[in-house]
């Protein structure tokens, strides 16, 4: 609704809008997952389809209500997740998987922050991957990292090597090898999936990884049943999306979403994570309707990033909450822009609250 109670519509698949990928912003406790949690409920009644990447359990009593697959993501007890793997292994990998491949793979490999891959390298890896599945495929089976590892290790170019020994990092009986290392199948039949990676707390690097390797996943899916409409949500985890080749890839996934009907979410609790982010530009860019939910503390960052005028930071100033009532949000909709109230029904709100007094 709006604050004269009006109701307002919003259409996240709007043809209008250039994309259907969405950024919601708001301080701790401003309602961000509860505003999503609204919009899914409403968007699933109509077919859609939902996968969660999660860091902290905020999906987990909407996902299992309705149905869902909750998965628990952590290192006690691994399941393999091949990176490698195939919906059909005796078939060629799309260039969506090749580019999910190298965004993981110099992720396990890098520095954080760098990209220590060049492109020289880059290139000799894709056709390393190619050549890799062209072998395993006469099996009709996929590689692992262990393939990879061992195949890079005796490749002609010196500059494999490097690459190949911080690989072994990721394979064999290592506590990540244990989980990535080996052939394994991801497999959802679910209207609504949530991975929560909270189990992966202590191990940042692998959290990256697998926000990747869940990504890729997901894509997959998106591409297998292009007739379903289909939103992924990244609660917060994208913030550990720090190389260049992470930027990249999740460009890429903003970009070719739309052309399978369906859209991605990117959730903050601050522009200011966003705009020093090396994956931040990708994301501003590439997402036509964004929510801003209550601020506190120094709005200059928001006023900058979002190209905010004087009166519509006055209205952020001025969003209110009411428990168990309302909540308000400034909504941006392509060149359209207002302030909202979400206003749950009874049942609504106690599926979608995160709060832990009311849970």
């Amino acid at each position: 609704k709006n604050r004269m109670n009006g109701l307002v519509s919003y259409d996240p698949f709007d043809f209008s809008l250039p994309n259907y990928n969405c950024l919601v912003t708001g301080s701790s406790g401003a309602g961000k997952s509860f505003l999503n949690n609204c919009i899914l409920l409403q968007e699933m009644a109509r077919g859609l389809k939902v996968f969660i990447i999660d860091i902290g359990g905020s999906y987990r009593k909407l996902t299992e209500a309705l149905g869902g697959q909750y998965v628990d993501v952590n290192l006690s007890e691994a399941k393999k997740l091949n990176p490698f793997d195939l919906v059909d292994p005796s078939q060629e990998p799309s260039n969506q998987k090749i580019k999910s491949l190298l965004a993981i793979i110099e992720t396990m490999v890098a520095d954080e922050g760098k990209a220590r891959i060049s492109k020289l390298d880059r290139a000799i890896l894709e056709k390393s991957l190619l050549d890799l599945y062209a072998i395993k495929r006469k099996s009709k089976i996929v590689p692992t990292l262990s393939d990879l590892a061992a195949y890079l290790s005796n490749a002609s170019e010196p500059s494999m090597g490097p690459i190949a020994k911080m690989l072994s990092l990721w394979t064999g009986d290592s506590p990540y090898g244990r989980m990535l290392d080996g052939q394994g199948k991801l497999t959802t039949t679910a209207s609504i999936c949530t991975f929560d990676l909270k189990g992966l707390s202590s191990y940042p690097d692998l959290q990256s990884v697998m926000i990747l390797i869940l990504t890729d996943f997901i894509l997959g899916q998106v591409e297998t049943n292009r007739e379903t409409r289909k939103r992924i949500i990244l609660d917060e985890a994208w913030e550990l999306l720090k190389s260049e080749a992470c930027a990249g890839f999740m460009e890429y996934c903003a970009r070719t979403l739309r052309k399978t009907g369906s859209g991605i979410t990117f959730i903050t609790q601050g522009v200011e994570e966003i705009a020093a982010s090396p994956i931040g530009a990708a994301i501003l860019n590439n997402t036509a309707t964004k929510f801003v939910l209550l601020q506190r503390g120094d709005t200059e960052i928001l006023q900058n990033v979002l190209k905010l005028n004087s009166q519509e930071l006055a209205l952020i100033h001025s969003l209110k909450q009411k428990k168990g009532e309302f909540s308000e949000g400034f909504m941006i909709e392509g060149d359209h822009r207002q302030v909202i109230r979400v206003c749950p029904t009874p049942k609504e709100y106690w599926l979608a609250t995160s709060d832990a007094q009311d849970n």
